[in-house]
């Protein structure tokens, strides 16, 4: 590429193409004029300068000219797959406290030119897009000897590319990151190439520390590729190496956190596994995780970890929603990343399936600021599942609860409801006296009648005669637990019947000055469910109350903490804060609660439900909350699974700290969040119009 084709693409202010390609579809869309016209809707979200945008267009033009210039409707043969349906293409929106950046990662060179060739063209093209950013010739030579193979060395016959090209946009700066396939050899050789480029680049003090990192981070990872920062003065700045995982848990990536001290956050790597990672089990698929370790240029290690999520996530609406949910928690820009995702046409992710989304990134830097990635297939069709409009053959609330009480009743068998599968098996005694709880919710909010419906009597007398020794249990193969009895207590306090006061007294005894844990110390499973959990502590002393025992006052204070208290066993902060607020312990004013979750973005409708218990039902964002909850409600009556329990399964006293606390499970048939939502729309929502 000359440097008049260069100056041209840039000063003409639009991207045009040095050959026309055979792969234009006559007559057609390509898949570049569908990225072009994204890159228009980038560019007009972060107001970039006329020269900025004039450079990102020239530098998209100079990367895809050939790759891109095919049908938009595919196939996409002939290259790497870069996405999972071979679009040589992928936008990667950066989401940070102060808002949101953007780039793309492009694949180079025309379909089956030999990789040779087109690694060629792609350090060719690099070096002609450093002069669009008016930056020095980078050393890509230099660096493609010590990853590549060597000229007369033959080149791997599963390679269909050895190098793609990243572009970061920030405000009105350009960055390029050229990445290297390093998918050769055996571990050991990549690595070894690995620290001959730190070596190369003078960064032997963290060449010291990656080498003894290797040993303990090595076991279930694969170094996969390479890719270096290029910087204005034509160097190299942030040199990292991608690792991708084989079929390993979230234990795998402890030795990472823990080498690389505080640029790897332990708590907010959980966050991301308790919201976006796989529910139902602790092992992942091969290539579900993909760490990046990156070496600064002042030698400073940070990390980032990529989550496969189109392994066991089924649509781009989850992907969304669990990301802007992630971005809250972590202090990020909500909202940013979905503005960014309307800027490039997608105004609403696809229900059905992944159409778009493919990877999401946690980064941290060696500050311990951290970041989230979320990258993205170039959309190039409409979503094929649009919202449901809300009936109007009744009120909206009323009807919702209505019909979900309908369908909690008849999900009732043998007396008795069931819900959640961990490896103990299907819970049934704490799953019926939560939803018999919940029922009783109901009825006493907006009277139904449900106390003469003979599904109510049956579950009562199962959930009697159902007792353990003293209270009652997950199921029939666990021991006798604080939460489950805490639960049976309610509900039968809830339905006006009698507490066993065996059970009243074992619940006392799991509650130590003030806490309650899973299990008193003379009968858990395992030790570690002994220690407090503020979860079961709220559920618990509301039970108590329920029965008539007096707590003390100190319990019923306001929570003076601003921050949200989180859960020993549920992912969401809410969970423990609609507790405290149904009972009689620490309840916090409602100014205290309205600072504390505001900003604050949901995931799924048990989640929602939570926060509307703790909204005022007269204000505007109770109104906007329960429409959605009423929106979500399927046909069948019911909300889809999204109660998150989080299996603690390490000695861990804050479990949201660890990365490998535990596996996630969801309430497979729903039930469970089902009963929270129509509670908290009988309880709380606002007066149906």
């Amino acid at each position: 590429m000359t440097q008049r084709v260069v100056t041209e693409l840039v000063g003409a202010g639009s991207v045009r193409h040095p050959a026309t390609s055979p792969w234009r579809a006559p007559g057609g869309a390509t898949l570049r004029a569908c990225v072009e016209a994204q890159l228009e809707g980038l560019l007009a979200l972060t107001a970039q300068s006329p020269g900025a945008a004039a450079k990102a267009r020239a530098i998209l033009g100079l990367l895809g000219a050939e790759s891109l210039d095919r049908p938009v409707g595919g196939p996409f043969e002939g290259l790497s797959f870069i996405n999972a349906d071979g679009v040589p293409f992928q936008w990667v929106i950066r989401v940070g406290p102060d808002g949101a950046d953007w780039g793309f990662l492009a694949e180079t060179g025309r379909p089956f030119t030999p990789a040779p060739e087109r690694l060629r063209l792609t350090l060719d093209r690099v070096a002609a897009a450093s002069r669009v950013t008016g930056d020095a010739p980078p050393p890509l030579d230099r660096i493609a000897q010590l990853i590549c193979p060597t000229p007369g060395e033959p080149w791997p016959d599963h390679w269909r590319s050895a190098a793609w090209t990243g572009v970061a946009v920030g405000g009105d700066a350009l960055r390029l990151k050229p990445y290297f396939n390093l998918n050769r050899g055996d571990a050991r050789e990549r690595w070894l190439r690995l620290g001959r480029l730190l070596k190369a680049f003078g960064r032997e003090r963290a060449l010291a520390r990656v080498c003894r990192l290797s040993g303990p981070c090595s076991p279930g990872f694969w170094p996969v590729g390479l890719a270096v920062d290029l910087t204005a003065p034509g160097g190299v700045g942030r040199i990292k190496a991608y690792f991708r995982s084989e079929a390993v848990g979230p234990t795998a990536l402890v030795p990472w956190y823990d080498a690389c001290g505080p640029c790897g956050s332990a708590e907010a790597l959980r966050a991301m596994l308790d919201l976006l990672g796989q529910t139902g089990a602790d092992r992942y698929a091969p290539g579900a995780f993909v760490v990046s370790l990156e070496v600064h240029a002042d030698e400073r290690l940070s990390l980032k970890t990529d989550l496969a999520v189109t392994k066991w996530l089924s649509s781009d609406a989850q992907v969304v929603e669990a990301a802007e949910a992630l971005t809250g928690r972590l202090g990020l820009a909500t909202g940013a990343l979905t503005r960014t995702l309307n800027a490039i046409g997608v105004d609403q992710p696809d229900e059905a399936v992944c159409a778009v989304t493919r990877f999401v990134g946690l980064g941290c830097e060696p500050d311990g600021r951290a970041h989230l990635n979320v990258y993205v297939s170039p959309p190039r069709a409409t979503p094929s599942t649009r919202p449901r409009s809300r009936s109007r053959s009744s009120p909206p609330i009323h009807g919702a609860v209505e019909r979900g009480v309908a369908a909690l009743l008849a999900a009732c068998s043998d007396g008795h409801w069931t819900d959640f599968c961990l490896p103990v098996g299907v819970s049934d005694r704490w799953v019926t006296a939560y939803l018999l709880a919940r029922l009783a919710d109901v009825e006493q909010a907006r009277p139904m009648g449900l106390a003469r419906h003979p599904a109510i009597g049956e579950a009562l007398d199962w959930l009697e005669a159902a007792r353990g020794q003293a209270g009652w249990s997950y199921n029939g193969v666990t021991p006798d637990d604080a939460d489950s009895t805490a639960w049976a207590l309610l509900a039968l306090r809830g339905w006006d019947r009698s507490p066993p006061a065996a059970a009243v007294g074992f619940l006392q005894g799991c509650v130590r000055e003030g806490q309650a844990m899973t299990y008193p110390a003379d009968a858990t499973p395992r030790t570690f469910w002994s220690a407090p959990a503020p979860d079961v502590t709220a559920v618990a002393l509301r039970a108590l109350s329920a029965c008539g025992i007096a707590l003390p006052a100190e319990l019923s204070l306001p929570d003076p903490s601003p921050e949200l208290p989180q859960a020993f066993w549920w992912v969401t902060p809410l969970y423990v804060l609609a507790a405290r607020t149904e009972g009689a312990a620490r309840v916090a004013p409602a100014p205290a609660l309205d600072a504390r979750l505001a900003g604050f973005r949901t995931q799924g409708a048990f989640e929602r439900a939570l926060l509307l218990r703790l909204l005022s039902p007269c204000g505007a964002p109770a109104r906007t909350c329960a429409r959605a909850l009423v929106a979500e409600q399927a046909r069948s009556g019911l909300w889809a699974p999204s109660a998150r329990l989080r299996l603690v399964m390490s000695p861990a006293a804050e479990p949201w700290r660890e990365i490998a606390s535990g596996a996630v499970f969801l309430d497979e048939r729903g039930l469970f969040t089902t009963a929270t939502v129509i509670a908290a729309l009988a309880a709380t929502a606002p007066t149906d119009s």
